[in-house]
């Protein structure tokens, strides 16, 4: 997509748009410029109801993108696009919005944890699910960045034993199994509400 003024984005959003461009738009952070710009991009990225249909052709990108990225055998261990990683989290978290968008103040924070809460307040998940999600962002996001400082393989969590340990050990764990039965924990809870949520969505 590629529009030198707001009009010709107006004109491609009702046109032509795609449910994954828009989707990735409402990624959109504004860094410099007038806050209409973000306006009509935030427009562009919510005004589309989400539908069943749409639904499945924004889950079957992503489905996709994962087979692309991630090796079966990796599946359960990359902790960005596995099963119960930081994307299913935000994949969940943005749905939502995208069904819900006037409920949940689509787009007006980029911030995870708040935008979490923000679908509690709309009262889309309950109290208990708004701090399972809060801490399994703030858990998958720590062990992520532990991965990336100890210089292990990009977002997974390694096989081998000695950097398995090294990893549990920046992470505040006891031992190496101490951290699997956290991690492995936090993966299935998250992976079971992303496919729940996409049950309720479909509704």
């Amino acid at each position: 997509m590629l529009v030198r003024t707001y009009e010709g984005l107006r004109a491609y959003d009702f046109e032509s748009m795609e449910m994954w461009e828009r989707f990735a738009l409402g990624h959109a952070r504004l860094i410099l410029g007038s806050p209409d710009a973000l306006k009509v991009v935030q427009y562009s990225a919510y005004s589309l109801p989400l539908t069943p249909e749409r639904l499945k052709e924004l889950v079957s990108m992503k489905k996709r993108v994962e087979s692309e990225r991630v090796e079966p055998q990796h599946v359960k261990r990359n902790v960005k696009l596995g099963h119960g990683g930081l994307n299913d989290l935000e994949w969940l978290v943005h749905l939502t919005e995208m069904r819900y968008p006037t409920a949940t103040k689509a787009g007006s924070t980029t911030d995870m944890v708040e935008r979490i809460r923000g679908l509690g307040r709309a009262h889309l998940i309950n109290a208990v699910e708004v701090e399972i999600l809060i801490e399994a962002h703030r858990h998958l996001l720590e062990v992520r960045n532990r991965i990336y400082l100890l210089g292990l393989a990009e977002d997974r969590v390694p096989e081998n034993p000695d950097k398995l340990g090294r990893l549990a050990a920046s992470c505040g764990f006891g031992t190496a199994n101490d951290f699997l039965a956290k991690h492995e924990q936090t993966t299935s809870v998250v992976r079971a509400m992303f496919l729940e949520g996409l049950e309720r969505l479909k509704a």
